[in-house]
């Protein structure tokens, strides 16, 4: 399974972050930590989750949490 979402306000709404993926078992495989702009990527290869976090990206838009 695979959440996605907004670290900053969008449409008048507060947001949380903590974009991740669960493996079938429902174990957390990997998680945003919710405060900076990353993106998750996750593929599935042979039928196993591998998932990364791309971090230190240059948003000049982005909005810290808080």
């Amino acid at each position: 399974m695979l959440l996605s979402n907004h670290i900053s306000n969008t449409g008048g709404w507060l947001t949380c972050g903590k974009s991740g993926a669960w493996k079938v078992d429902g174990e957390l495989a990997i998680a945003a930590d919710g405060t900076e702009a990353c993106i998750v990527i996750c593929a599935i290869n042979g039928g196993a989750l591998d998932a990364s976090l791309v971090t230190n990206l240059a948003i000049e838009d982005s909005c810290p949490v808080g």
